[in-house]
């Protein structure tokens, strides 16, 4: 089973938790950018992530074992500018703990 994370309102990004995160080696993030068009994908992968909505919500996520998401960005159609999250992994079999961020 993939985990898929849809909100009610799609994604604004995505990062790591911090910039130790990244030097530490709990997360990494690469970002693909179509040339012909202004689509865009997140590759990000870790265990510790940042995720903001874009009405500013934040939550945290955590995942017991490393996890790759995708990140996507599409701005042709009728759902243009929304930026969708899902899992690459068909068979994780970690757990995944979500927390609001309050402002």
């Amino acid at each position: 089973l993939a985990p898929k994370l849809t909100a009610l309102t799609s994604f604004a990004k995505v990062e790591c938790l911090s910039d130790s995160a990244e030097k530490h080696g709990l997360c990494s993030k690469t970002t693909f950018l179509e040339e012909e068009e202004e689509d865009m994908t997140v590759m990000i992968y870790g265990v510790q992530f940042v995720l903001e909505q874009q009405e500013g919500q934040r939550w945290l996520l955590f995942a017991s074992e490393p996890i790759t998401f995708q990140l996507q960005k599409q701005t042709a159609g009728p759902n243009n500018n929304n930026m969708y999250l899902e899992a690459m992994e068909t068979n994780y079999q970690g757990v995944l703990q979500l927390a609001y961020i309050p402002t």
